[in-house]
């Protein structure tokens, strides 16, 4: 009988549990965050063991309770693994362009040329800074000479686990500390420091269909299932109906791509189910009564979808400039609202016609990236649709940790394309002439 539990599970929960014990820490865990992760980040930078330093970058994002504005550690520890990837690069004299790459250097600028027209420049470059996290990532991941064989989807498979448990946690301390009914009646209660129920809510949209990959073997991994009951439960909590869709959605592919795998998947979203509606009831007999009355409240979309057309209309070819969302709902609708709540016609009314063609050549990359037999592939598939359906009602698209999140699916599914015969990326090397 195969091991069940390796060293890199013992690491993974320990990394999860002391990522919750420094979060609870309140106002003590940004020191305790930029202290403890950046010295385990250094000790794998020596040992050059890339997957555990995108391990930490992933448990870093979760760690701070409190609000620190632009000083963001996730980013921080991805900019230290930047210049460890760039210095390789000059080193070796070789560097790997993706299929993605080219497209998403020219949409970043054209959103850098945007801050012409944009309304409010500050806004602007903040947008900007948002953007850039994830396609570092994708940078990095295609250009870190990783070679992935399907062992390692089991081991990002239980990883994702342990992120959705340390999540799950952090939003049992949110109801615990707020009461349950309060929650369910005011959801910005959610709200974890780093970040808040709407943007966190599609963390359980990409790790969840990498999460079950793993029951494809059930036997072996049937210790995880109380980890994965805490996850989807979380999920519930987060009273996310972009969420729920965008993990319903996820599943229907899954069903399709891998039908004669997703028995053994629906032993283990049967088992999920009854514990979870046991629990839920258990808990509090109204949460799911008031998680099903949410579901079909409309909460100001229209409107946001309305200006959004409008405002493409007043400007088709280049848009209103990037982030330009925030300014115009603050300034014609007179909401908190910062973005339009569907990634399309974000893009539309920021970026025009342009901006959109441009992301059209993005989206051509993903589709050569995703479409394959390959069961991780599929996983990885389910993943990147459910989220992008997350994001046709609500926000986040490329910004910060969902773009760290998106591109760094997209960029190990290519890489592990790559190295096992489908030539997606393309090597290119110079020398130097005295």
């Amino acid at each position: 009988m195969k091991k069940v539990i390796s060293k890199n599970d013992v690491f993974y929960f320990s990394l999860a549990i002391l990522t919750f014990l420094i979060w609870l820490s309140k106002d003590l865990s940004p020191i305790l965050a930029f202290i403890i992760f950046p010295l385990l980040f250094l000790y794998f930078l020596i040992q050059q063991d890339i997957k555990k330093l995108i391990g930490l970058i992933l448990f870093a994002n979760m760690a701070i309770s409190v609000k620190t504005d632009i000083f963001k550690l996730e980013y921080i520890l991805i900019l230290f693994l930047l210049g460890y990837i760039l210095l390789n690069i000059i080193k070796e004299k070789t560097i790997v362009i993706g299929q993605v790459l080219v497209p998403l250097i020219i949409y970043f600028f054209y959103n850098v040329l945007s801050l012409i027209w944009t309304p409010v420049l500050l806004d602007g470059y903040k947008g900007l800074v948002g953007i850039l996290e994830g396609y570092l990532v994708y940078f990095i991941i295609t250009n870190s000479k990783l070679k992935l064989d399907k062992n390692d989807f089991n081991t990002f498979s239980k990883v994702a686990s342990f992120l959705l448990f340390t999540l799950s946690l952090e939003i049992f301390v949110v109801y615990c500390e707020n009461g349950i009914m309060n929650v369910l009646t005011e959801k910005d209660y959610i709200h974890l420091g780093w970040s808040f129920s709407n943007l966190l809510a599609v963390i359980y949209v990409f790790l969840i269909p990498i999460m079950l990959m793993k029951y494809r073997e059930f036997c072996e991994h049937k210790w995880f299932i109380p980890i994965d009951v805490i996850a989807i439960i979380g999920l519930f909590l987060t009273l996310s109906r972009g969420a729920y869709l965008g993990v319903a959605v996820s599943l229907v592919i899954l069903i399709i791509l891998r039908r004669k795998e997703f028995l053994k998947l629906g032993a283990f979203l049967m088992i999920v189910a009854i514990i979870t509606i046991i629990l839920l009831k258990v808990f509090d007999n109204n949460i799911l009564s008031r998680i099903i009355e949410r579901l079909f409240s409309e909460s100001g979309r229209l409107e946001l979808y309305e200006l959004a057309w409008k405002t493409f209309l007043e400007r088709p070819i280049i848009g209103q400039g990037i982030k330009s969302s925030k300014y115009l709902i603050r300034e014609i609708l007179d909401s908190p609202s910062i973005y339009y709540h569907n990634f399309i016609l974000q893009i539309l009314a920021s970026l025009g016609i342009i901006g959109f063609l441009i992301f059209a050549f993005i989206v051509r990359g993903w589709v050569k990236v995703l479409f394959t037999k390959d069961a991780f592939v599929n996983f990885a598939l389910a993943s990147i649709v459910g989220a992008l359906t997350h994001q046709l009602f609500d926000v986040s698209f490329d910004l910060h940790f969902f773009g760290v999140y998106f591109y760094l699916i997209i960029g190990i599914s290519e890489i592990y394309k790559h190295y096992h015969g489908q030539k997606l990326i393309s090597e290119y090397n110079w020398v130097e002439i005295d």
